[in-house]
């Protein structure tokens, strides 16, 4: 949720800028996730979704898995999938909402994950939302995609597909490498856009390795709803995504203008005694941050509409020229 926070909040100001309420979608080329991450790109990319519509969805995410554990610790799939079902119906074409096949303005997006098939070969995958040009497609569901990108098996158990050829390919989380897909981000746009350059990428974090208290609270009030296991992970998890980050702009210092990661540093406390459901409560968590990174978000927020502005009118000026050729 923090997440969806942050970029509400700069993506609010483009809307102070440009004085007209705006979709996420409609300013950005590709959109990437993964694990939660990724079902967020697919609320805002795939279903074209508003940030309200997107932290509404993502309340029921949280409330369809809350406390609903099983045995091994890990949550719960049934509910999370009728969440996912309810999600499909309300914003897209129903319960089987197809990855492909987007009506109205496309935004490219996609999720990462890993498939293991029937010889246990483990493999990086993208799955999109469009035809890339070079590799061939994965036909999906928004359902199956999202089950597939948060396939940590800590927290739920693995998808797993019967394919038409009798094989089953079971879907793990992105990975180490990937749980930040920011290099997968940006050498998926130079596939995509080759002769463009990169006028602004985005990375968005749930919140630095230090925020998360990974000690076991003695207190009977604020037992973790997740176990130590859950909690260590959710380490794991920023850790990585912290340092996929560091290298990124250490490997690639021609984009410093370009690149902008936000994830916030200040912690909930301990982990176990935050209700991150609780919109408001994280808003107040976050001001401090979103503060500290104000100036920021708002050069984002005048670059991202200059460049919409720039892309409207070229595509003006294409149109223009395309009535006089056939004329």
């Amino acid at each position: 949720m923090s997440m969806l926070l942050l970029l509400r909040n700069m993506l609010r100001q483009v809307e102070q800028l440009s004085h007209e309420p705006i979709l996420p979608c409609q300013y950005f080329d590709l959109i990437a996730g993964s694990g939660t991450g990724g079902f967020i790109a697919l609320l805002l990319g795939r279903l074209r979704l508003t940030m309200d519509e997107a932290m509404e969805c993502y309340k029921w995410f949280i409330d369809s898995v809350d406390m609903r554990t099983k045995t091994g610790g890990n949550f719960k799939v049934a509910p999370f999938e009728e969440a996912l079902q309810e999600i499909s119906c309300r914003f897209g074409d129903g319960e089987d909402t197809q990855m492909t096949g987007e009506r109205g303005p496309r935004c490219r997006t996609f999720v990462c994950v890993r498939d293991k098939g029937q010889f246990g070969v483990i493999r990086s995958k993208r799955l999109r939302t469009y035809a890339h040009p070079t590799e061939p497609p994965y036909q999906c569901t928004f359902l199956e995609a999202v089950r597939a990108t948060m396939g940590n098996a800590v927290y739920f158990t693995p998808l797993s597909i019967s394919n038409d050829n009798g094989t089953t390919t079971t879907f793990l989380d992105a990975g180490d490498d990937h749980y930040n897909p920011v290099y997968d981000l940006y050498d998926e746009a130079m596939s995509l856009f080759p002769s463009r350059d990169v006028a602004y990428l985005v990375s968005y974090g749930a919140g630095q390795a230090s925020t998360i208290d990974v000690t076991p609270s003695r207190s009977l009030f604020h037992k973790p709803r997740l176990p130590p296991v859950g909690i260590l992970e959710m380490h794991h998890l920023a850790e990585r995504c912290d340092a996929t980050s560091d290298a990124f702009i250490r490997n690639n210092l021609e984009l410093q203008r370009a690149y902008y990661r936000f994830t916030h540093d200040h912690g909930f406390g301990r982990i176990t005694s935050a209700r991150c459901d609780q919109i408001q409560a994280l808003v107040e968590i976050l001001r401090s941050y979103a503060l500290l990174v104000d100036d920021i978000s708002l050069e984002l927020a005048e670059k991202m509409l200059d460049e919409r502005e720039l892309a409207s009118a070229t595509r003006r000026r294409a149109m223009r020229e395309s009535m006089a050729g056939l004329a």
